[in-house]
């Protein structure tokens, strides 16, 4: 039985950010020293801590070029329903944020009435915790076998070692000297991991070893299942957690751990049986809450998770990725406003977190504050340029500012990081679509919906791009897919509309298109529409009427701009045509069918030279004039 400390592992979901830092002195750890009332009743704080630190200082510093500097001592009101050592460490977890400093440092005097542990520590997150009876005087050697598990130090077998499980010694072995030497640089952000991938090796190596050697010492264990869980060695986490609960099964750590592993293999419901049997031995872990809502969100159970999150938080108000993944949740149910708060809140607490960062830009851009969502897109992928959401952002961005060859490359490369998303597919379709490149966008679509059948956005663009292709009846085919699905869907209605427009059935399609605009009333696309079938049936006022409630809306859309202007020029209304055509080129300047109709235009006001310039320019930009004209024209001109 461990007596004397015990080191614990505060385990996240997240894939840390290797990091660390550089020295050729001593290494000074700065420690926010925190003393509750119990310990300041009995203790003169004020000398005794100094003392113990320092001579703890003095020993790291002399061994392993270590140094601890007691950068504030204040005070902490523990909780006194807390009757575990645990229990105490999630208070102090709670109350004391680091501010800067690499380690909280608690020590209390409170009467426990679970467990004999006289120390604490969290090698992820850099908290330690030091009990000592009231009006005894603490104990150095205490302190100094928490603080080394700070660096990797575990509890071994070994009479007279400081990490001795039985009777804390004052000696270290090859060993211990090795993995703290290994994790002298280490980092005590909480949202990196301890190590760069070189020394994870290193330690794996000596933690093995020493496994090999000496068998059952179970926080030996422990660090291995850390570190393979860091390399995502999932089944060694797993093969190392069954091994200390083979002896030692009321670990919450440990079932955690084995969780976590479960869940990165997709084994979701036994992570969440691990997750309830952690709770049950550590009820105050936020950690194990916030995973717990990891593993019901991929099942499926939002609110459910929602609950959890919220109780991590709840424990942990500084638990940053908690409020993170509160916002993806709200900005998956639509409640956009909601997702920006929550990830504002957690950027508040720690800003370098890209996969918020992320979620944020989405939602930003949900609210159309495309300039924003740049920013804070761009600011993930210099975190992480590996994340895949970002790039998805700034591929809307791009199509936004009609950027589509632009945003193909982005949606590509968000691709190649996810390949399984069928957002990113769909995505890339749409900037194919802009590019009326027809046969990609069909291609991608159809990759969304072979990994997800059920999406109607897909068949309906799907359908646009059938259109293009001039497929008409496959693009009925693929709109009524997505009625099937979503049978109330305007965008669907109106693409259906488009292909029986095509094919003659003009009633159905008015009919379709009157549908639409009765479910959303401001769809530009179906109000468009109704125009070419007015104008299709020699109504051309009501054709009008129906282009200019189109760029009421938008009057930007070129499609409605280039009908106006087409309608104009069957009325013989050559100046509002001529301004209609006009505002196309201000938008896409090089539409040639444009020069092209700007050329006829001319031609019957007689302006001729004029005419043969845009004629030129729409030859230029790849269009065959159609030869009478260019014939006539330059007789015109000769004459």
């Amino acid at each position: 039985m461990r007596n004397k400390g015990v080191i614990i592992l505060c385990f996240l979901w997240l894939t840390f950010i290797s990091g660390w830092a550089q020295a050729t002195e001593d290494r000074v750890v700065t420690l926010k020293v925190m003393v509750d009332e119990e310990f300041r009743l009995g203790h003169d704080n004020r000398t005794v801590i100094p003392r113990i630190i320092a001579q703890v200082s003095d020993r790291f510093s002399r061994m392993f070029h270590i140094r601890f500097e007691i950068g504030t001592l204040d005070s902490w009101a523990s909780d006194n329903s807390r009757h575990t050592l645990f229990g105490l460490l999630d208070d102090l977890r709670k109350k004391t944020i680091k501010d800067g400093y690499d380690v909280v440092l608690g020590f209390s005097a409170q009467d426990l009435t679970e467990g004999h542990y006289a120390g604490m520590a969290s090698y992820l997150t850099g908290y330690v915790l030091v009990r000592e009876p009231p009006f005894q005087a603490p104990r150095s050697d205490v302190l100094e076998h928490e603080l080394a598990h700070l660096f990797g130090a575990v509890d071994i077998r070994e009479s007279g070692s400081i990490m001795d499980m039985a009777r804390i010694g004052e000696n270290y072995n090859t060993f211990l000297k090795r993995i703290i030497r290994v994790n002298r640089h280490r980092t005590f952000d909480p949202f990196v991991f301890p190590l760069a991938k070189l020394q994870r090796k290193r330690a794996i190596a000596l933690y093995q070893e020493r496994r090999d050697l000496w068998g059952d010492e179970p926080d030996v264990n422990i660090m291995l299942a850390l570190l393979y869980l860091e390399e995502k060695q999932y089944a060694a986490v797993e093969n190392a957690c069954r091994e200390i609960l083979t002896g030692y099964p009321d670990m919450p750590e440990v079932h955690s751990l084995l969780g976590i592993a479960y869940r990165k293999q997709g084994r979701v419901d036994e992570a969440i049986a691990e997750y309830h049997t952690a709770l049950s031995y550590h009820p105050h872990n936020p950690e194990v809450y916030y995973n717990l809502g990891i593993a019901l969100m991929t099942k499926g159970h939002v609110e459910d998770a929602v609950v959890q999150y919220r109780k991590a938080i709840e424990l942990l108000p500084g638990h940053a990725r908690a409020y993170g993944n509160l916002g993806y949740v709200y900005l998956k149910q639509g409640r956009v406003g909601e997702a920006i708060l929550e990830c504002r809140r957690a950027l508040g607490l720690y800003p370098a977190l890209p996969e918020v960062l992320s979620t944020l830009g989405a939602a930003l851009i949900i609210q159309g504050r495309y300039d924003e969502a740049e920013i804070v897109s761009r600011q993930a992928l210099d975190l992480a340029p590996d994340l895949a959401g970002p790039y998805a952002n700034l591929g809307i961005v791009l199509l936004r500012r009609r950027k589509a060859d632009e945003a193909v490359e982005v949606y590509l490369t968000a691709i190649k990081l996810a390949p399984d998303s069928s957002e990113h597919h769909f995505n890339l379709g749409r900037a194919y679509l802009i590019q009326r490149d027809s046969a990609g966008a069909v291609r991608a679509f159809g990759r969304a919906i072979e990994l997800n059948p059920r999406y109607h956005q897909a068949f309906t663009n799907l359908a646009s791009a059938y259109l293009q292709q001039g497929r008409f009846l496959e693009a009925a085919q693929a709109s009524r897919r997505a009625l099937t699905l979503v049978p109330d869907y305007p965008e669907a209605q109106v693409n259906l509309a488009w292909a029986l427009f095509e094919t003659g059935g003009l009633e159905e399609a008015e009919s379709l298109c009157r549908l639409a605009l009765e479910l959303k009333p401001e769809l530009q696309s179906a109000h468009n529409l109704l125009g070419k079938i007015f104008e299709k049936q020699g109504k051309m006022e009501q054709a009008y009427d129906a282009y200019a409630s189109a760029l009421e809306i938008n009057a930007t859309f070129v499609k409605t701009l280039i009908n106006m202007g087409n309608l104009m020029f069957k009325l013989k209304r050559y100046s509002e045509a001529n301004r209609y055509y006009k505002s196309v080129l201000a938008l896409e300047p090089r539409h040639s069918q444009v020069y092209n109709n700007l050329a006829v235009i001319c031609y019957y006001r007689k302006e001729y030279d004029q005419a043969w310039e845009y004629m030129s320019e729409a030859e230029a930009l790849g269009l065959k004039v159609h030869p009478e004209f260019k014939t006539s024209l330059q007789d015109k001109i000769k004459k």
